[in-house]
């Protein structure tokens, strides 16, 4: 687990924290749990065998003990350095029980560290710690002390510590494939959550430019509103005036129409027979003002147009004229 978190470049920081409190608190447990089995053996030893071993437990108990608690101290500020401490330590330990004790197959314990060391830091650790194994194993069937450790216990004590090694990487190495599994999947989800609180930046930038081209529309809207209105209101001014204006120019075009026709149709009003080029003038004038009072019409008809609303003026026709039309 501790090779993993080294390893992954990518490792969260939150993620990292629990796994460490986690592989602490376990490392510890472990030491503390050996340190207990240690003084177990302490209690029941002396009544198996004889009390002679009780002065013996008593002096290999501080030492034991010390390591234990220099190991526990080291795990959290130092958590590699207490695993060589406590694997050093308990490696001496048992080298000098098997001197204390006169007993060989007290080097079977040596068979447990690569266990421990494959659970607490990862495979790199339980190759160091066989090796170690090995070296100690060797050193012992050498006779560098006495007694020596049989060659037969040696090479069982090394196959043992692979096999108790192997197990433990076998036994951790699902745990080491979920954990570098949801390394990536912490990565990952934390890649999403900033893609994803960009985005959503993204959308409240265009919520705020939406909002601002909404007021912009209402502004416009308004302001188109009020030119409407301004535009209704010219638009009736016009209105009014063309009415205004066609009904003061109506009024005297259908007197002078009308003193026109009067004249030409009924000259002897005036007392005298009138010269023919004056009843041609009065003429020209009478079509003139009638064209004059058509275009007036027109004009009064254009903005009733303009305003919506069309003029009808009845008048008789022939229906059967029409369907042939």
């Amino acid at each position: 687990m501790w090779y993993t978190l080294r390893k992954s470049p990518q490792t969260d920081p939150d993620f990292a924290l629990v796994a460490t409190d986690l592989l602490e608190r376990t490392s510890r447990n472990i030491m503390v749990a050996i340190g207990g089995l240690y003084l177990l053996w302490c209690l029941i030893a002396p009544l198996i065998w004889s009390s002679y071993l009780i002065p013996i437990t008593l002096l290999m108990t501080p030492l034991v003990v010390l390591i234990t608690l220099v190991s526990v101290g080291l795990v959290s500020g130092h958590y590699l350095a207490a695993q060589v401490v406590w694997h050093i330590g308990v490696a001496a330990a048992v080298v000098i029980a098997i001197q204390v004790f006169q007993q060989p197959a007290i080097g079977f314990v040596f068979a447990l560290l690569p266990m421990v060391g494959a659970v607490a830091v990862g495979w790199p650790a339980a190759v160091v710690v066989e090796g170690l194994v090995v070296a100690v194993a060797w050193w012992l069937c050498a006779g560098a002390a006495a007694p020596s450790l049989p060659v037969a216990y040696g090479a069982a004590i090394v196959a043992a510590g692979a096999v108790t090694g192997l197990l433990g990487w076998v036994s951790t190495s699902a745990l080491l494939v979920v954990t570098e599994w949801a390394l990536f999947s912490s990565a990952r989800a934390r890649e999403n959550m900033e893609e994803a609180r960009q985005q959503q930046q993204s959308l409240k930038e265009m919520q705020q430019n939406l909002i601002h081209a909404n007021r912009e529309l209402a502004r416009l809207s308004d302001r188109l509103k009020a030119l409407n209105q301004v535009a209704e209101e010219a638009r009736r001014a016009k209105e009014e005036f063309v009415a205004n204006v066609s009904h003061e120019l109506r009024t005297p075009l259908h007197i002078i129409i009308g003193f026109s026709e009067m004249i030409i149709q009924a000259p002897h009003v005036y007392g005298k027979r009138l010269p023919p080029a004056l009843l041609a003038d009065v003429t020209i004038i009478q079509r003139s003002s009638r064209h004059l009072a058509r275009l007036v019409d027109d004009v009064l008809d254009l903005s009733q147009v303009e305003a919506g609303r069309l003029a009808l003026s009845k008048e008789w026709t022939s229906l059967r004229a029409i369907i042939d039309e």
